[in-house]
């Protein structure tokens, strides 16, 4: 996938797995899950670019973004209105439900990544070309459960019909 921060391939996410769907917003583009297509690119819409991203990553859907305040107005977005039940979608996003389902409770990560480190071939055979000193950046993974995946989406288009911008810090 390439973003505006660099080029990446989705780790554990082939395009022999999954069907693969080119997506294109201001000349940057990408092949991605088709499940997950139209949602990346409303995301890239909305300024939240993604790295990677993956349909079904070991029973999750999960999506890289290529930094912590992308995955956190992301997180806002799609969790809605403040629920206190185990259940709802605000809730499993900040992990409250996890004593009744820990399957249901999103997982959020962080990676470095060194973006003077280009690779390149297909995975899982892909080589390494450096193109100048470290630059280390810190990605912000999203894990969710595909049965999210439908609501994820439309929370998502909603804030995309909006005239307000993303949630910031």
């Amino acid at each position: 996938m390439r973003s505006r921060m660099g080029e990446r391939t989705t780790l554990g996410c082939t395009m022999a797995e999954h069907p693969q769907v080119r997506i294109e917003l201001d000349g940057v583009f990408a092949e991605v899950d088709e499940q997950l297509a139209d949602l990346i690119l409303d995301l890239w819409r909305l300024g939240l670019w993604t790295v990677n991203s993956c349909q079904d990553n070991f029973g999750k859907v999960w999506i890289e973004f290529v930094g912590g305040g992308e995955a956190e107005a992301f997180a806002s977005m799609v969790a809605g209105e403040f629920v206190f039940d185990a259940e709802a979608l605000y809730s499993r996003v900040l992990g409250w439900g996890a004593a009744e389902d820990p399957e249901s409770v999103w997982q959020f990560g962080i990676a470095p990544d060194d973006r003077n480190v280009k690779w390149e071939g297909p995975h899982p055979d892909q080589t390494p070309r450096v193109v100048g000193p470290p630059h280390i950046v810190f990605t912000a993974s999203v894990r969710f459960p595909p049965t999210d995946l439908p609501e994820v989406k439309h929370r998502i288009r909603v804030w995309t019909a909006r005239d307000v911008p993303a949630p910031e810090d």
